[in-house]
């Protein structure tokens, strides 16, 4: 008798072992562990992956007709089928429950395409009834990292597509354990949610006078716009409208800032620390772009205020990474953007209670990937009350 012959459905996404004995398939939830555990080792080695993954309920209905009991048996035969022509070296799993994912370590673009076209024309040639479907659309393929110039950055995922990722799947499906949702995930993310659209209102309602009064000291004081407007990377690289108070002159020159960034995230310390061996800080303190009200906005983090309103539309969390502007995310490593694909940027973080501008890069992301992999409601809380202490102290802000 078959273990899972009677659960084939709950096999496919929880099963008790990671090896389905009927098929040879990893079920999901072992499969993205695995998917997971690979985009780690690359972002540490450099290596690239490739992912394929085969829609094997779609090409059944499109030989088979309508689903029947026989083209759930063709299903798992062909499932079968898919791992005895992969790699030994390859990890096989569901994708999902319709969907087939082959894991190809140390494998390009390059190569993961003439697999691909290998594979497609052996099920043609193979499989009766397959040589008049449009495996293109049943089959496709990603790699991580999807830069082939420098395997050590990773391209915006949006690059050309527009403001929203989902425009092109293929970007997104090497993040799968990050979308994928079970009933204990869903309940989270729903209570994180809640717990910001419940915070972004009461913060707005309690500090709408002082926003007020703010932006018309900022058009009182310095020609231009109240609010600043400003394109940002948030989770799994969707591009959205990052909102502030200005604190600088209108159409401020951004290389001084852009020259800065670089030079902390390649770790060139001691050119831009302003204080001392002993107690650095990295922050352009004496930037000649921003204004006198500027000054004390910042200093005091009320140019924030307004990203309550990205925290309720949903770009943005109370809690999580700052977000990065777009040529920040360029000069990146590929460890790096891991605090920007993974977790939904936020307004107060773990680095922002933990050292601020005195922290350095890599100390940041450490911080960021630390509260990515811990997070807990009541993390959050503890941060948003560290939060309150370091803006009355205003200890690294600038």
């Amino acid at each position: 008798m078959r273990i899972f012959s009677r659960e084939p459905t709950s096999y496919r996404l929880n099963g008790r072992l990671p090896v389905d004995p009927e098929t040879g398939l990893y079920s999901r939830n072992f499969f993205l562990l695995r998917l997971k555990e690979e985009r780690e080792r690359t972002k540490r080695n450099g290596s690239a992956f490739s992912l394929l993954i085969a829609d094997v309920e779609a090409i059944s209905t499109a030989v088979n007709g309508k689903s029947t009991r026989a083209t759930q048996t063709y299903q798992k035969k062909l499932a079968e089928w898919f791992v005895q022509k992969s790699r030994k070296t390859d990890t096989k799993g569901w994708f999902d429950l319709k969907t087939v994912g082959i894991l190809m370590p140390d494998t390009k673009n390059p190569g993961a395409s003439r697999f691909k076209d290998k594979i497609s024309n052996q099920l043609r040639q193979e499989w009766p009834g397959a040589e008049t479907v449009n495996l293109e659309e049943f089959i496709r393929i990603s790699t991580f990292p999807e830069s082939s110039s420098d395997k050590n950055r990773l391209t915006p995922p949006n690059q050309g597509n527009g403001r929203d990722s989902q425009s092109n799947p293929e970007n997104t499906t090497v993040y799968a354990d990050i979308l994928s949702r079970n009933l204990f995930t869903s309940l989270k993310r729903l209570a994180k949610r809640i717990f910001d659209i419940a915070g972004a209102l009461f913060g707005i309602v309690i500090a709408s006078p002082l926003m007020l009064i703010i932006t018309v000291c900022i058009k009182l004081s310095s020609p231009g716009p109240a609010f600043f407007r400003q394109e940002r990377i948030g989770l799994l690289g969707r591009r959205f409208t990052f909102l502030k108070f200005r604190s600088m002159v209108t159409n401020a020159d951004q290389t001084i800032h852009e020259g800065y960034i670089t030079d902390l995230i390649n770790g060139q310390h001691s050119k831009i620390n302003r204080g001392t061996e002993t107690q650095p800080l990295y922050k352009i303190n004496d930037d000649p772009r921003v204004t006198r009200l500027g000054h004390i906005l910042r200093k005091t983090s009320l140019d924030e205020l307004p990203q309550l309103f990205n925290i309720l539309k949903g770009d943005m969390s109370i809690v999580g990474p700052r977000p990065p502007i777009p040529y920040e995310l360029e000069k990146y490593r590929l460890w790096h953007c891991s605090r920007v694909f993974e977790v939904k940027p936020g307004l107060t973080g773990l680095w922002q209670v933990s050292g601020r501008s005195r922290t350095s890069f890599d100390d940041m992301v450490r911080l960021d990937l630390q509260y990515a992999d811990h997070w807990s409601f009541w993390l959050d809380i503890k941060i948003i009350l560290k939060t309150f202490r370091a803006v009355l102290s205003t200890a690294g802000a600038y």
